[in-house]
């Protein structure tokens, strides 16, 4: 823990017992602050899930979480990186109901950053 707090990668969650539940929480606070940087930890996350997630769900929670941070950070750069990793998604989770869903809300965000232009 000393070497995390050094290296600047720890954060003290105050009272917070939330914090001693779920220390991710801590993290995720700080970094909505800033949505660009949250989108580039959560694509980090989306694509490491996309390596090792047996069953599609945490994937597909990750895909929604970076759909929405790419949307309020305007980071439309990032679609490219999600159309990829939903074409891999794709193929290994066919048939899981929520790779459906992720492909709809992907396209709907294209559309909308389309229209924004």
């Amino acid at each position: 823990m000393r070497r995390a707090y050094e290296n600047g990668a720890y954060f003290l969650g105050g009272d917070s017992k939330l914090a001693d539940i779920n220390p991710e929480t801590v993290v995720w606070d700080f970094l909505i602050e800033v949505p660009a940087l949250a989108v580039e930890v959560s694509v980090k996350e989306l694509i490491s899930a996309l390596k090792r997630d047996e069953s599609g769900s945490e994937t597909a929670r990750l895909f929604f979480r970076t759909l929405k941070l790419i949307e309020l950070s305007g980071r439309e750069e990032y679609l490219h990186v999600l159309e990829e990793a939903f074409e891999e998604f794709a193929r290994v989770f066919p048939d899981y109901p929520l790779t459906e869903r992720v492909g709809e809300e992907l396209e709907a965000l294209k559309g909308r950053t389309r229209k924004a232009l």
